[in-house]
């Protein structure tokens, strides 16, 4: 805590040593470089912190997987245990970090959903190049974290009781969309990290290893999603930039899906074009007169209309077409 940075950076040197030496003590070390992480504004600090928390938080990860066969543990991890007697509390101050360094909520984003192209296992943009020091080291060690964190959870519950758990699903979800909008976040290194985390969680065999399928057809994002149009909890837990940047995500995604062979199930593609129908109206309902002057406006509007055809042209007649269309006429 002490104002002098250097002096904070040499005591976080000194407790990896510590850690590494076996000799390190206290149990609330874990949750001190996490709050130093999340609030301390030297970027050198911030680093030190999150490095040492994502190394010794992936060390514990790992202590949990040989927990099923094996109850041996090794002892300069017992310091950060204490994060897992708390998921939620960790996951939230875990999310708070990522905001805090994020190039996304910085206020001084230029993206625009114009400029995202969905291509392969990863994204490119149209636009120009970020700014150099735009994106800090400290986020990539916060998706790092979010991520094992995210893994964490995965190890204790199953993705169906995560979602049926009032006190985990909010906190699950909103490290999965914060993760999820950085892999559009328009820094390589940023987008890369963030995609990885995203692809090396324990989800199943049906896992994507792209964007294009990572949200439309996979069971976690699918529950993202739904959260994010029908629950205020998760407006209120993470930032709207956050929120818009992973709505457009999950709408080219879906776009995508739609226009391509890679998804050929028909009754999957119909569950797609009925989704894609209620992320278009959700998007169109924030719609106000004064967002005509946006430069990304006609394109955002051609690009409904175009959407919205592709969906017509998979839905069946009868298939609630009424209560979309009203639904349009409306908006």
């Amino acid at each position: 805590e002490n104002a002098d940075a250097s002096v904070r950076l040499h005591a976080i040197t000194r407790l990896n040593k510590s850690i590494e030496d076996g000799v390190a003590q206290g149990i609330d070390l874990g949750r001190a470089l996490l709050r130093r992480l999340a609030t301390d504004d030297d970027v050198s600090v911030a680093n030190a912190a999150g490095t040492l928390l994502a190394s010794q938080l992936k060390g514990v990860l790992d202590q949990e997987k040989a927990m099923r066969n094996d109850d041996d543990r090794h002892v300069s991890l017992m310091a950060f245990e204490s994060l897992m007697t708390d998921l939620d509390s960790l996951a939230k101050e875990s999310l708070s970090a990522m905001v805090k360094w994020s190039p996304i909520t910085k206020g001084h984003d230029s993206w625009s959903p114009s400029s995202l192209v969905l291509k392969g296992n990863t994204t490119k943009h149209n636009s120009k190049k970020i700014s150099p020091g735009i994106a800090s080291p400290p986020i990539l060690m916060c998706l790092n974290i979010c991520g094992t964190v995210a893994k964490l959870m995965l190890e204790h519950e199953s993705i169906e009781d995560i979602f049926d758990d009032e006190i985990l699903k909010i906190p699950f979800a909103s490290l999965i969309l914060a993760l999820a909008a950085h892999v559009s976040s328009g820094d390589q290194d940023v987008s890369s990290t963030a995609l990885k985390e995203l692809q090396n969680l324990p989800i199943g065999d049906d896992a994507s290893n792209s964007v294009t399928n990572l949200i439309p057809t996979h069971p976690v994002d699918i529950n993202v999603l739904s959260l994010l149009m029908n629950s205020d909890a998760l407006s209120a837990n993470v930032p709207i930039s956050l929120r818009n940047r992973y709505l457009w995500l999950a709408l080219r995604a879906h776009s995508s899906s739609l226009t391509s062979s890679i998804v050929s199930d028909s009754a999957v593609k119909h569950d797609i074009a009925l989704r894609m129908m209620d992320l278009i109206l959700y998007q169109m309902e924030f719609y106000k007169a004064s967002m005509k002057k946006k430069t990304s406006f006609v394109w955002e509007i051609e690009f409904f209309r175009r959407s919205i055809r592709d969906c017509l042209s998979v839905l069946a007649e009868g298939t609630n077409l009424d209560r979309y269309m009203s639904k349009l006429a409306s908006v």
